[in-house]
């Protein structure tokens, strides 16, 4: 379900060349005292900056202005470059340009144009201010460079939480003469700052003088997405990783969702992969056109004169002039994500909002059935209805969606959501949607009468491809249905998914995806980030290869020295921890028939809460705790079910030939766990329509068809006469008819991922990085006739 919006429009608005103010934002509560009509952010150009100090003077006063600058290059003709401030106090600050470049390649007397940021430093929040941010001026005493010992910047706490921080920052003093720029990283030296580590500091790029005195820092973090403020809306966001070199063949084009001529832009470096170090700039005499940022990473020339630099991610704050125009008011419908599983009783919605201009605000109200009070927002309950602002995923989007999160105690309520565009109209009061939901006791504790549910996809394979090739069926009437789709459809119901990752049978070039043998296409590495961060799913560990003692992209444990096991154990969960995936230690989902109780007990539990291993069985707590094993149903397909049908015992060439088509009802009863136990089902790839050839089946004798193709019927209103070729594949609108059920029939049936469970279980994150178990054998071979090496050692 989604929120239904209409057109709203754009009024273009002109100003000045050479320095014009953009973003503001009238705050309820400023942080400086004297200062009530400065604004949350202000950006403005400043034309021809030379390398002598001037003084730049801002409309308002600030207590403590971090100030950020980004310099224009404006072609191949000029020098490398960096802007520096210092001085920042009041209601100016002092400016000049800096070559990088050896003393007898300076052009003296150069000139570039700079853009500029101002923020008053302090912390501003969602609820209160309209968007979640943070600015603040820091001591650098760490100098990063090629020649500087490496990059690894200064660790910073955020004072807010982000999903998907966006960071840009400043040196903000000339406490030495000599050149530095500013630079933020993750938790690597190539990533860019995420929700759980930020790093930042001051570089010299490939100046092999890297001594450098003290100086202060400035950093704004944003949270990405876009927003409108004064009248002026902005885009915040982390480039892909596509910036390369002044020296190779710039602009590199970053899209952003204004449209149109910017009025203002800066950036920040965000990660170094590159080891001779460099900064961001605009690049060009159109980098502000054309609906995307110009940018370049330019390089100094303090050791070699070349400029040519590797693919990096840039940090970047566009911001374009012009008001929305009031169009139709908006509609909206409501989803519940998850609002059963709680955190400290937490009550969770969400929801998704689409206007074409924009969504400025969803507000939700909440009722307590039995005494029909409304929560305010004091957290106490009255006769007022008071409403409560929903996060948005990306404010002043097009499309954007929405969570509200509430600490309330066991009961039942009333919960009604109203959206409001970007131009301030509401939606009606008869299209707005209401709904009773019952909140159970803490996530804690599992309450003994909630069910609970994952929904599995093996080895995140993207869809079904055709033959050995890697081009995925395309037609939606005849083809695969791809896990975004898919994505989509459980987050509309409220439910997440989790997929195991088989790191030998993805693409190391995280945005390609790869056929690993006949009739699959895998995800990419981008595609599990994407489906994280848009719709909550979790990523476990399925295995890596290849590996000394199994050539195998994807081998099983039991294959592989206990060396080797120890390797392909650790190295998956480092894999998921590198992209993000901090919840893969929740299950080891190794290959079928490769983990025996040695293996599990000696080295999985080191890592993984749970390992999987499949059956029919539901898991309880006691189980658990005891075995730590992980049941899941794995769903096969094959033949239909109707004997008097010709697919009920036809020929097929694939692998589908004892197999049967798994009938929705069976799925849906296996879905459901008993009271306060949980089950764990897996899917593969979902398919729709037919794709039959002409004159299938033919005989087992003279077949019709390829024994590496997929085929498939999923056309008749009844599935018992659905079928497939390949035991991994299952028609689409069964999962659909089986989703939905599950949803209206059994709503306290509860989607979850593993390490969820092992929380409320009591088994924690094993985390056993630095006691690894000890190999006392490698093979059956090293151990007594009458012993086998299981996980190392002999028993």
């Amino acid at each position: 379900m989604a929120l239904r919006f209409n057109g709203c429009g754009m009024r273009r608005v002109a100003f000045a060349s050479l320095v014009f103010a953009l973003l503001a934002l009238a705050l309820a509560a400023q942080v400086a005292a004297d200062t009530s009509a400065t604004p949350l952010l202000h950006t403005a150009r400043v034309t021809g900056v030379s390398e002598q100090w001037r003084e730049v003077r801002l409309p308002h006063r600030y207590s403590s202005p971090v100030v950020v600058a980004t310099v224009h290059r404006p072609g191949t003709g000029s020098k490398p470059a960096v802007a520096r401030v210092r001085n920042a106090a009041g209601d100016r600050f002092e400016l000049r340009v800096q070559q990088a470049t050896r003393p007898g390649e300076v052009v003296l007397g150069a000139t570039y144009d700079v853009e500029y940021l101002v923020v008053e430093a302090g912390v501003y929040t969602q609820a209160e201010h309209g968007l979640a941010m943070e600015a603040a001026i820091v001591n650098s005493t760490r100098t990063d460079g090629k020649f500087a010992g490496g990059w690894q910047g200064q660790v910073r706490s955020y004072q807010n939480a982000y999903v998907n921080p966006v960071v840009l920052g400043q040196v903000m003093s000339a406490n030495d003469q000599r050149w530095s720029v500013f630079w933020a990283r993750g938790t690597a030296w190539g990533s860019a700052p995420d929700s759980t580590g930020l790093r930042l500091g001051k570089h010299v790029g490939e100046d092999t003088d890297t001594t450098r005195v003290d100086e202060l820092l400035g950093y704004v973090v944003m949270e990405s997405g876009q927003g409108e403020v004064g009248g002026v809306r902005y885009h915040a966001g982390v480039s892909a990783e596509l910036v390369q070199g002044t020296g190779n063949a710039p602009p590199y084009v970053v899209g952003h969702q204004l449209g149109g001529t910017l009025t203002g832009a800066v950036v920040s470096a965000a990660g170094m992969k590159g080891g001779d170090g460099g900064w961001p700039v605009l690049y060009g005499p159109g980098s502000l056109e054309g609906g995307g940022l110009g940018l370049a990473f330019e390089e100094d020339q303090m050791s070699d004169l070349e400029t040519a630099h590797i693919a990096e991610r840039v940090g970047y704050l566009a911001v374009r002039a012009g008001p929305g125009i009031v169009g139709q008011g908006p509609s909206s419908e409501i989803y519940v994500r998850d609002f059963q599983t709680f955190e400290r009783s937490e009550f969770l919605l969400a929801g998704s909002a689409k206007d074409d201009f924009g969504i400025r605000a969803v507000t939700i109200a909440v009722q307590n059935r039995v005494n029909e009070l409304w929560l305010q927002r004091d957290n106490t309950w009255g006769e007022a209805v008071v409403r409560h602002h929903a996060d948005l995923s990306v404010p002043e989007a097009a499309v954007t969606r929405w969570i509200f999160r509430q600490s309330l105690p066991i009961g039942n309520y009333l919960v009604d959501a109203e959206a409001t565009n970007v131009s301030g109209v509401k939606e009606s009061a008869a299209d707005r949607m209401s709904r009773q939901l019952q909140v159970g006791q803490d996530r804690a504790v599992l309450d003994p009468g909630l069910r609970w549910l994952t929904l599995q996809f093996g080895r995140s394979q993207w869809g079904a491809a055709g033959g050995g090739t890697c081009s995925p069926y395309a037609d939606p009437t005849n083809g695969s249905v791809f896990l975004d789709e898919v994505a989509s459809f459980l987050t509309k119901r409220g439910y997440t998914a989790q997929a195991s990752v088989p790191f030998g049978q993805l693409h190391p070039d995280p945005s390609v995806r790869k056929c690993p043998w006949p009739g699959v296409v895998s995800s990419s590495l981008d595609d599990l980030v994407m489906l994280r961060e848009n719709h909550g799913w979790t990523f476990v560990a399925d295995s890596i290869g290849p590996l000394p003692s199994n050539p195998s992209d994807r081998p099983g444990m039991s294959s592989l020295t206990c060396d080797d096991q120890l390797t392909a154990a650790s190295a998956s969960l480092a894999e998921l921890l590198r992209f993000g995936h901090a919840r893969g230690w929740g299950l080891f989902a190794a290959p079928i028939g490769s983990l025996d109780t040695g293996i599990r007990d000696n080295l999985a539990s080191k890592f993984y809460a749970f390992s999987r291993i499949y059956g029919k069985s539901e898991n309880t707590q006691a189980n658990a705790l005891t075995g730590d094993w992980a049941v899941f149903h794995t769903v096969d397909s094959g033949m239909c079910n109707d004997p008097t049908a010709d697919c009920y015992d036809h020929y097929v060439p694939g692998n589908s030939r004892t197999k049967r088509y798994q009938l929705p009802d069976e799925l849906l009863g296996y879905m459901i766990a008993n009271p306060g136990a949980w089950r764990g089902i897996q899917f593969y790839r979902l398919v729709r329509g037919a794709n039959v050839p002409l004159g299938y089946p033919g005989t087992a004798e003279s077949p019709v068809g390829e024994s590496d193709q997929s085929y498939w019927d999923c056309t008749s209103p009844d599935p018992k006469l659905h079928w497939t070729s390949r035991v991994e594949l299952y028609c689409y609108e069964d999962f659909v008819s089986i989703i939905d059920r599950l949803h209206t029939e059994h709503p306290d049936v509860i989607t979850t991922d593993t390490a969820h469970v092992a929380t409320t279980w009591g088994i924690d994150n094993p985390n056993h990085w630095t006691s690894y178990p000890i190999c006392n054998c490698q093979t059956n071979a090293d151990c007594a006739t009458d012993q086998r090496c299981q996980g190392g050692q002999c028993q």
